[in-house]
């Protein structure tokens, strides 16, 4: 399947969108609530508000009827995906001399691509092992590494005929799932970085 550069851009910018408000509000806005009111106020309140945005998000996809993430080219990306992360990590990981300016900033370069490139692909290789196994391993690595939205428009695999009884299902065990871990993940955070804290200068 060949995408045309509008269709590409539209993907792409709509996963970027999406990425940077998942870093801001599962990075930084929920250990902050969890922070100072706990996983029970905080946790939940946070909870509760991603719900009613992902719905937000579900309805409003469903009524355009666009595919703006573009779950039509899964199988493509299924295909040739390991591919994809294979020429990356040749290029990561390829010899370069640090002899010369210019073979310097080469390396530079890779070695920025690495700090940010690294961890994001194996999370990309393990979604992508889950969507080639079946729905269940899609639906839990999609619920963990993305949210109840997106797991749900993923498993409906391309659908716009209306939300059905199945849909919604998922979409609450996804939102229980999700922000279960997102919960767990930030109280942990939030408990590592306390004592360290309190190591480091002795706070209470």
């Amino acid at each position: 399947m060949r995408l045309s550069l509008a269709r590409l851009t539209g993907i792409v910018g709509a996963w970027g969108l999406l990425t940077i408000w998942t870093v801001v509000y599962d990075d930084i806005l929920y250990p902050l609530a969890i922070f100072k009111w706990g996983p029970l106020y905080g946790g939940g309140s946070m909870a509760i508000i991603a719900i009613l945005i992902c719905v937000g998000q579900l309805l409003w996809y469903e009524k355009t009827k666009r595919d703006w993430l573009g779950v039509d080219v899964v199988e493509k990306i299924k295909m040739d995906g390991v591919v994809w992360v294979g020429k990356l990590d040749a290029w990561l990981f390829g010899k370069t001399s640090n002899e010369g300016f210019v073979n310097r900033i080469r390396f530079l370069i890779r070695l920025i691509g690495w700090s940010i490139l690294f961890i994001p692909s194996r999370g990309f290789l393990v979604t992508l092992w889950a969507l080639n196994k079946n729905d269940t391993c899609a639906f839990v690595a999609l619920s963990i590494t993305q949210d109840p939205f997106v797991t749900t428009v993923f498993l409906r695999h391309g659908r716009f005929d209306g939300l059905r009884k199945k849909d919604w299902v998922i979409f609450t065990a996804s939102a229980l799932l999700c922000n279960g871990y997102w919960i767990l993940r930030s109280t942990v955070l939030v408990e590592i970085i306390k004592a360290i804290w309190q190591q480091m200068f002795g706070h209470n």
